[in-house]
């Protein structure tokens, strides 16, 4: 989904209300970390539960943060980044594009139904 597809379904919701990530093939869900350029010129979210209390971002805060990248962002596809243990020394870091926000029992839904894209993960060795 486009940077500009994205505001336009979430300018449709209520700006108060929370959000979280699913990738159903996983049976995974998180919250948002923080939206970030996860690659050089791919936009996206990361997630993580690490800090709970910067997990509570709600549809207006994601609505300002994705305005903030330049108008050469709008037409990339956001992309949900998120970490996986492979060991107690090593993770792996692996990315979902996302394909539909929806809202479901008062959150918004952000979600991938679509496989991992392979070619973005990398592993992580922990020192």
């Amino acid at each position: 989904m486009k940077i500009k597809d994205a505001i336009e379904k979430l300018s449709l919701l209520d700006r108060s209300i929370g959000i979280i990530c699913s990738i159903p093939k996983l049976e995974f869900q998180k919250r948002i970390y923080v939206v970030a350029q996860i690659k050089e010129n791919i936009p996206g979210f990361v997630l993580d539960d690490r800090e709970p209390e910067m997990s509570d971002l709600t549809v207006e805060n994601i609505i300002k943060s994705l305005k903030s990248f330049s108008e050469s962002f709008q037409e990339n596809d956001l992309i949900l980044q998120a970490e996986y243990d492979i060991d107690e020394n090593s993770y792996q870091s692996r990315c979902f594009e996302l394909t539909d926000i929806y809202l479901k029992n008062n959150e918004v839904v952000f979600e991938s139904s679509l496989g991992e894209i392979v070619d973005m993960r990398e592993e992580h060795i922990i020192s």
